[in-house]
């Protein structure tokens, strides 16, 4: 599979991710405030990125990868959607 596939592939995975946490996202802004949310998802995010640099999954340089990622999508007013790409094309390894 050539990068081109593999992020093609990795983008339509993540567009259904999204969309399903959405969901799940919706019903716990109508028990918490969005703040704490927000907060609690950020904590994940951070484990998870932890975890799966420890276990060789991916490499810091793809972990600030993600964390650029966050911030154009949180700032981001004018232009194309930010894109990410997936581990394995340059940032993370494959596994």
């Amino acid at each position: 599979m050539n990068d081109v596939d593999r992020y093609q592939a990795y983008e339509q995975e993540r567009q259904s991710c999204a969309k399903e946490l959405t969901g799940v996202i919706e019903d716990f802004t109508h028990r918490y405030p969005a703040g704490v949310v927000l907060g609690a998802l950020a904590e994940h995010f951070g484990a998870g990125c932890w975890a799966l640099m420890q276990n060789g999954r991916f490499t810091p340089e793809f972990v600030r990868e993600l964390l650029q990622f966050v911030e154009k999508l949180a700032f981001h007013t004018d232009g194309p959607e930010p894109a990410l790409q997936p581990p394995g094309t340059h940032g993370g390894q494959e596994h």
